[in-house]
């Protein structure tokens, strides 16, 4: 039996990426995608790529598939996968293409009744994983139904297992799922006694494995994203001395006349009710307070880390994160939360999901719609990448080792009822959010979304209370333009 190369072996059209189970990591394997091999040509039975079947069904172009080649060479992943990932195929569209536009001819599995002596050809772990099931002998041809049948990595492992010529039958991913079970048992015991997880059908194990392999990539990329400014680590352990002053932290502050700037400008708001007109960097630590000026700066240098991505506005994008912040802080005011300068910077930094999507996938994150916000912007973001920017925020910032609170504010935004720690924080934060929603609505159309109203509950605010708060934010706004 001739070697096979470790990239065209059984196991290869396992999908990047493991699922961490309660027992442990399991490998989610698809059947829906092919492995690599099925991007060159069989000697004995010619079949086309599946790229050019792709391209032929007019799913996508030859620049497309030569992008998500490239994509491969570099990053590995199989080609649907980063075509997918690229944006130039959705999930859907390669599902209807399996299943109608293959031309391979079909059988209704559930109904065939199967010879046990067929059926020992095959184990029970290889079906299961790879989602195939023999039908049929005849001489040395031996029939056999997959949920994808141009998958070339199988059926090449399957004549080198039997010594068969293989003929591939598309048959429907459950009725084959269900078939299996029947044949070979819904489950087995391990070692522990416990019962071993049995897959879901053979789609929805694809579609998950899909949303995994993607879903891993991107939070590499965002990882990788580049650390938090020193300046951040200088004012925490400035503030952390015992023996250190309010001038050396104002020192480490003044090296950013940014951070300067915001601070001032915070410090001369009328919601800090300061008198005079703070004209010093020390002057505005001390109205603000240590703790909170950490918290500016953090905040500041988190939104500040990113480069300029193509396609994505950032000049409106502060414009919200400002909104957010000062609507936290003044529903802060109004609920009695002392840390009024926390809720600024939670509420600055809420959307900071959103800037990290369009860094690390700034062309694919440009097709979104700029002005969607709410639910509207969250469906638009699983629609392409199976994850919000309010998980990747979370994602980034507990990367970062940012406090806690922060973290979880970000994370449940846009869903308080979710917060098990926190809540006032995050209830502040998601209103703020909700309130950016509803900007420039009338009182006459205010909407109260469900979360918005999880959170007025929590905050113990009623609708006057939030429209006399929404004045009061309208007004700041006025004055940081």
């Amino acid at each position: 039996m001739r070697k096979r190369s470790s990239d065209n072996d059984c196991a290869a059209s396992s999908v990047v990426g493991k699922l961490v189970t309660g027992r442990g990591t399991a490998t989610v394997n698809s059947a829906l995608i092919a492995n690599e091999s099925v991007l060159t040509r069989d000697a004995c039975s010619e079949r086309p790529r599946i790229g050019e079947l792709l391209v032929k069904a007019g799913l996508v172009t030859n620049e497309q598939v030569q992008a998500a080649l490239r994509l491969q060479k570099e990053q590995g992943g199989k080609t649907v996968e980063n075509l997918i990932r690229l944006g130039h195929l959705t999930l859907e569209a390669f599902r209807a293409f399996l299943g109608k536009e293959c031309h391979y001819a079909s059988i209704a599995v559930r109904n065939y009744e199967v010879p046990r002596a067929v059926i020992s050809l095959i184990s029970r772990e290889f079906a299961v994983e790879h989602q195939v099931i023999p039908l049929d002998k005849m001489g040395n041809l031996l029939t056999v139904a997959m949920a994808c049948p141009q998958d070339a990595a199988t059926i090449e492992c399957i004549q080198e297992l039997t010594g068969l010529r293989v003929r591939a039958l598309l048959c429907d991913a459950s009725d084959l799922e269900s078939v299996i079970k029947a044949y070979y048992g819904a489950e087995q015991q391990g070692e522990d006694g416990a019962a071993e997880e049995t897959d879901e059908n053979s789609i929805q194990r694809a579609e998950h494995g899909i949303k995994l392999g993607f879903v891993g990539a991107l939070i590499k990329e965002i990882e990788s994203l580049p650390p938090m400014p020193d300046t951040v680590q200088r004012v925490r352990a400035a503030i952390d001395d015992p023996d250190s002053t309010i001038r050396d932290v104002v020192n480490v502050v003044s090296t950013d006349t940014a951070i300067v700037a915001k601070l001032l400008s915070l410090a001369n708001s009328a919601a800090l009710g300061y008198g005079g007109r703070v004209t010093s960097a020390e002057l505005a630590v001390k109205i603000i307070g240590l703790q909170e000026t950490y918290h500016l700066v953090l905040s500041l240098a988190a939104l500040r880390t990113f480069g300029k991505a193509s396609g994505f506005d950032y000049e409106k994008f502060w414009d919200r994160a400002v909104f957010c912040g000062v609507a936290s802080e003044v529903l802060a005011r109004a609920c009695g939360y002392v840390r009024t300068g926390e809720a600024f910077c939670a509420g600055l930094m809420s959307d900071i999901g959103r800037v990290a999507l369009a860094q690390v996938a700034a062309s694919r994150y440009a097709t979104i719609d700029p002005n969607l916000c709410g639910e509207g912007l969250l469906a638009a973001e699983r629609e392409l990448f199976f994850l919000t920017h309010a998980e990747v925020g979370y994602i980034l910032t507990a990367t970062w080792n940012l406090p806690a609170q922060f973290v979880q504010a970000i994370r449940f935004h846009h869903n308080p009822s979710l917060a098990s720690e926190f809540v006032t924080l995050v209830c502040l934060v998601a209103l703020a959010s909700h309130l950016l929603e509803q900007r420039g609505t009338d009182a006459e159309n205010f909407e109260i979304s469900q979360s918005a109203r999880f959170a007025m509950e929590s905050l113990k605010l009623d609708e006057p209370a939030i429209h006399s708060i929404r004045a009061r934010i309208a007004g700041l706004m006025r004055g940081q333009s």
